[in-house]
């Protein structure tokens, strides 16, 4: 369904996910490996999302997942949750890491997303790049507050100005606070201004 939207750009075979842009492809490939030394095994898979042809972007959702019974450690299982985005270039193609749906600016010069995506933070908080003549879309910013627990974008207000939604805390027991957010941004600067925040309350799963 993502390929249809890509144009049929994309395609699957075997274990590689295949993105054909006229003479340059970029690939993919999903892996299960065992470590039987170890006990352990971890699966890597890559899906296809969509395309955005007026960005120039094609987004890939990567998901790495393991679990394993290591001795002197115990169990353990392992998330990992990122976005590729892939983008033309004067010279070809890059790969500009990322974490949630890269969202356009009015002008759609600049994308942005604000997302947290558990347990592993390396590409979580609000990310920020910038279209650039050479390179196709350069991250300017990747920010990740010590007080933000989640995130949702809530909307562009300007060529360089959105506002997103932020929690602290909110899932664990008792809640926490919720408040929106500024983002301000020029080349060399970010700033953020909060809004007053709002006492959250956590509502437990019902048990099966």
């Amino acid at each position: 369904m993502a390929s249809a939207t890509c144009a049929n750009a994309g395609r699957y075979e075997d274990d590689l996910l295949i993105l054909q842009f006229g003479r340059l492809v970029e690939v993919f490939r999903d892996r299960f490996e065992v470590d039987q030394r170890q006990f352990s095994w971890e699966s890597t898979s890559h899906v296809l999302e969509g395309c955005n042809d007026e960005l120039g972007i094609s987004v890939v959702r990567l998901m790495r997942y393991g679990e394993g019974d290591v001795a002197g450690v115990g169990l353990w299982k392992h998330l990992w949750i990122e976005t590729i985005l892939v983008h033309q270039t004067r010279w070809g193609r890059l790969q500009l890491r990322w974490l949630g749906t890269p969202l356009a600016s009015p002008d759609q010069q600049a994308i942005a997303s604000c997302e947290i995506g558990q347990p592993f933070r390396a590409y979580h908080g609000i990310h920020i790049a910038v279209r650039d003549e050479k390179r196709g879309w350069s991250k300017l910013w990747q920010h990740l507050p010590s007080d933000l627990a989640d995130c949702e974008f809530i909307r562009w207000e300007g060529p360089s100005r959105f506002r997103v939604l932020m929690y602290d805390n909110h899932r664990v027991v008792g809640g926490g606070n919720r408040w929106e957010s500024v983002i301000e941004f020029t080349p060399t600067t970010l700033t953020r201004t909060d809004g007053p925040k709002t006492p959250t309350k956590h509502t437990p799963e019902p048990t099966p």
